[in-house]
């Protein structure tokens, strides 16, 4: 549970924010960012779902931490590199994709 918005650092004042740690203008904005081309439809689906899940949270200024879709398993990611398998092969992962959605 957050009590302040990750992105720009006000105090959240509803339940739903205080969940997924954005409040609404920042969330919208993060839903309104069209990063198509760059990752498959599939990616970014689970990208928001990671951040609607509050499973992205910052540990540095450009690092995150990401949680793996089961749950078992924590990446640190960055906008460039991620420690999951696609991103050990520098392939595009929906972790980077949640991280390019949550700094832009």
């Amino acid at each position: 549970m957050h009590t302040n918005c990750q992105n720009c650092g006000r105090p959240l004042r509803n339940q739903a924010s205080r969940t997924i740690g954005y409040g609404p203008k920042c969330y919208r904005r993060i839903r309104n960012t069209d990063l198509t081309g760059q990752y498959s439809p599939a990616q970014i689906e689970a990208a928001f779902q990671l951040i609607d899940d509050a499973g992205i949270l910052p540990i540095r200024p450009t690092v995150w931490a990401t949680v793996s879709t089961d749950g078992t398993a924590v990446h640190r990611t960055r906008t460039d590199t991620c420690s999951c398998k696609a991103g050990a092969r520098n392939k595009p992962c929906y972790h980077r994709a949640a991280v390019a959605l949550i700094t832009r």
